[in-house]
């Protein structure tokens, strides 16, 4: 503790503070050193340092502070850089133009005032996106979920089944693109249950109206997913975004008539729909969903000649679970 109080009176002593620093920005600073000192915590102290405000991001102890910052993550260039811009914001201190020296990539100037301090400005802007852009979100890293979901078919008539659970739904993903999107994957183990009697009024069924099947059927789903981030604040995410993948429905389990199986089981059938996930708190999850399921016909019988009969298992579906965050 006296190093930590040590290292960041000397701190301030050497770049001091100006009007435009605020007490926030200060208490940032020093969190951040507080964070370094306590061992190899790069991306943490960055952070902080990037909450501070945009004033403060013009004084000598912010550049000091990032230059430490990059040191941490080894990353000399920038290190240099910001030790040179502490310099030219006024700083100074026993050592610090010979750590610019020492830190110097091939090829750069010695001198503090060196023109490309001022050139990399942008890349470095560009590189400290997400921190500024997500600071402190609620997702920033891989995440982990499992979940129960309920649907109900939307086929009217042409509906095999009214119903479907999702007893088991295991996630994982994660955000790209400059945390604008997230990647997510969805493993979903349930069953589709309820004969819809509509169904049945089709010619094919006319001849032999009394079903003897139990209506129920086991279904395998796998459920790819981009979404973009509408907002990833520091207690709450909204994602929308489109679900392409494939479900496979048992074979056999569904409905019967006297005349044989009703059966188009143990194929695996494309779906696709749009999706929007709630992700509240670190660990609720909410989704809706919309999935047309690429089945459109099946056989009225197992007679291979037997009519086909139109049938849909499109559906809505929700999703409650338990998010696992690995930030």
């Amino acid at each position: 503790m006296l190093v930590r109080i040590v290292l960041m009176g000397q701190l301030l002593m050497i770049c001091g503070f100006a009007s435009a620093q605020t007490p926030k920005d200060a208490a940032l600073i020093n969190e951040a050193g507080n964070i370094l000192q306590a061992g190899s915590y790069c991306d943490s102290a960055m952070k902080r340092l990037q909450q501070v405000s945009e004033a403060g991001k013009e004084m000598s102890i912010y550049y000091m502070a990032m230059a430490k910052v990059y040191e941490c993550k080894g990353n000399k260039e920038y290190a240099e850089i910001y030790y040179g811009k502490a310099y030219k914001a006024g700083a100074r201190g026993d050592g610090l133009l010979q750590k610019i020296v020492s830190l110097r990539d091939t090829g750069m100037s010695a001198s503090p005032n060196d023109l490309r301090l001022e050139n990399e400005r942008e890349k470095l802007q560009r590189q400290n996106a997400t921190f500024r852009k997500h600071k402190d979100a609620n997702i920033e890293d891989f995440y982990a979920l499992i979940s129960m979901g309920y649907a109900t078919m939307t086929g009217g008539k042409k509906a095999l089944v009214v119903n479907g659970l999702d007893f088991f739904s295991a996630s994982f993903g994660w955000p790209i693109m400059d945390d604008k999107f997230i990647l997510d994957f969805d493993i979903a183990m349930g069953v589709i249950y309820g004969r819809n009697t509509g169904w049945y009024d089709y010619p094919a069924y006319r001849a032999n109206p009394i079903p003897v099947g139990d209506g129920l059927g086991l279904k395998f789903g796998f459920e790819p997913s981009l979404n973009y981030i509408l907002i990833n604040s520091h207690r709450h995410t909204i994602t929308a975004g489109a679900i392409l993948g494939g479900h496979v429905f048992a074979n056999g389990a569904w409905v019967q008539n006297r005349d044989g199986e009703v059966s188009s089981g143990g194929q695996t059938y494309f779906c696709i729909g749009p999706r929007i996930a709630y992700y509240g708190w670190k660990h609720l999850y909410i989704s809706a969903q919309y999935l047309h399921i690429g089945l459109r016909t099946i056989r009225a019988a197992v007679d291979k000649n037997a009519e086909l009969v139109p049938v849909s298992l499109d559906h809505w579906r929700l999703n409650v679970g338990v998010r696992f965050g690995f930030n």
